[in-house]
């Protein structure tokens, strides 16, 4: 009889625990999955913030169109070709050495890499996850990572302290290749 209660008290117990223990691993998962959808919508928010600014818009245009012009903040530029476009980024020179055009192109690029800074930054804290990203970037790293541009780039970056920039693409494998 005694034998009886105490198995009887300890198959309870170890019911109560395992619903216990059922329950906090219910509370870790949704928690997870919360987690994961945040770092989704937030991936999906950086990347429209991106899209929806008019400048860094204008510096993703710049990387795919050639011979194109711009309407940013009340201002038209001429045609800028993608030879325009790198010869704007060189590093040498003082400001008074560029045309309004080339300043434009630096400023809409400044803005670019000001934004992906920002994105990586999120990535380092894990509010975002790259995989929510990548594909989505994949087009415009391949064509930062073009032959006519890679060094353009990569000069530009490191001259004007864009490292999280840099740690952003070393994530894509067409850039690392280029880069090395």
């Amino acid at each position: 009889m005694i034998l009886e209660i105490i198995l009887s008290a300890s198959v309870g117990a170890l019911a109560s625990h395992i619903s216990s223990y059922f329950e906090i691993w219910q509370k870790f998962h949704d928690l997870t999955v919360g987690v994961r959808w945040q770092q989704a919508v937030s991936a999906q928010k950086a990347i429209s913030d991106i899209w929806g600014n008019p400048r860094a818009h204008a510096a993703l245009q710049m990387l795919d169109w050639d011979g194109r012009t711009y309407r940013c903040d009340e201002r038209v530029t001429g045609s800028i070709s993608f030879e325009f476009r790198n010869e704007a980024l060189r590093i040498e020179g003082d400001e008074k050495d560029f045309t309004e055009d080339e300043i434009f192109v630096r400023d809409v690029f400044d803005e670019l890499f000001s934004q992906i800074s920002i994105l990586q930054q999120a990535m380092k804290i894990k509010a975002i996850r790259l995989e929510d990203v990548h594909g989505w970037f994949l087009f415009y790293v391949k064509c930062l990572s073009h032959e006519r541009n890679v060094s353009i780039f990569h000069r530009f970056m490191v001259e004007y302290d864009y490292p999280l920039v840099l740690d952003f693409l070393k994530n894509f494998d067409v850039w690392c290749i280029k880069v090395g």
